[in-house]
């Protein structure tokens, strides 16, 4: 920050030794022209706490008036004012971030980003760049859900972003993949996925995407997105999931061979369907689980292997189509 960090603490020394005596007070200025307000600030400070200096006048005459003594805690007061505002100022300068507002949300980014406008069909469609890196968002009833995208080269997570459940895929590798986010429930039945490809600076595109704001979004909502959220999924996506394992006999709106299974995710918690896709016995009792069995007549395939996080993901799927 200093030119001289040795001629800044000669500076504030000479201060504290003159004001004792009846010499006149000389300082010298340590900063460069080259400096923002915030370094010169920082150093006139300790100036005005260790001595309020009226030019001309000896450091015993001021310390003896009684209304110099005034007009220097008064000095001070407004000094401590100023200090708050410009520290503020200064700390604002250096976050260097900026809030874009895309009308049906806002979100934080570095300065540089620049909003792109597109035209969607179905749904609202847009982006965001800063001339090296895009990133793109889709939000309305059929907003497309990247989560899952080759399981292989990606790892995923839960996470709650502004009070919205929201899933969370990055790459293994940083820049080598998609980042982005799925939030399967917005409002109503509106969805939201915003996605980047082959970008470097993962951590930076997290830090955006963890800012996005909704109007019904719950800001004390927003817990840190940790290294240890993240998995690998063995079995794959909850589309994938319900590509090989459901869809021979259920669909999702309408009766194949056993119930549409958006009725049955809407009656039954996941915790249910859980333990009746690996282990039915455990809920044979179960009114639905009778009702079925005699509508239906038939027994539902089991699969133990999976585990509670693959059906949350399953039931995630069907949930948002």
């Amino acid at each position: 920050m200093f030119r001289d960090s040795t001629a800044y603490n000669k500076s504030i020394a000479e201060i504290r030794a003159r004001r004792c005596s009846n010499e006149h007070l000389i300082v010298h200025y340590p900063l460069s022209g080259q400096t923002n307000i915030c370094q010169h600030l920082f150093f006139f400070v300790p100036l005005f706490f260790n001595f309020a200096v009226v030019p001309g006048r000896p450091a015993s005459n001021i310390r003896a008036s009684a209304i110099h003594t005034v007009v220097r805690h008064q000095m001070r007061l407004l000094l401590i004012t100023i200090i708050i505002l410009l520290t503020v100022s200064c700390k604002t300068k250096t976050n260097g971030w900026q809030t874009l507002d895309f009308g049906a949300f806002k979100m934080q980014t570095p300065h540089g980003w620049k909003i792109v406008k597109e035209q969607g069909i179905d749904s609202y469609y847009g982006g965001l760049t800063n001339g090296k890196d895009s990133l793109w968002f889709d939000y309305g009833m059929y907003s497309v859900d990247l989560s899952g995208e080759d399981t292989i080269a990606h790892k995923f997570a839960k996470d709650t972003i502004n009070g919205l459940y929201a899933r969370v895929t990055i790459p293994k590798e940083d820049g080598k993949g998609y980042i982005s986010i799925h939030i399967p429930k917005v409002s109503g039945e509106n969805q939201f996925t915003i996605w980047g490809k082959d970008i470097k600076e993962t951590d930076i595109i997290l830090k955006m995407y963890k800012s996005l704001v909704f109007p019904n979004s719950d800001t004390t909502l927003n817990p840190p997105l940790t290294e240890n959220k993240y998995i690998l999924l063995s079995h794959g996506s909850g589309k994938t999931m319900f590509q090989q394992n459901c869809a021979s006999c259920h669909a999702i709106h309408k009766i194949i061979l056993g119930p549409p299974l958006k009725d049955v995710v809407n009656k039954r918690s996941t915790d249910w369907i859980y333990k009746f896709i690996t282990d039915s016995s455990t809920v044979a009792n179960d009114t639905a689980h009778i009702s079925i069995r005699r509508q239906y007549e038939y027994h539902c395939m089991q699969f133990p292997s999976l585990t509670k996080q693959d059906v949350e993901l399953l039931v995630d799927y069907v949930k948002s189509r």
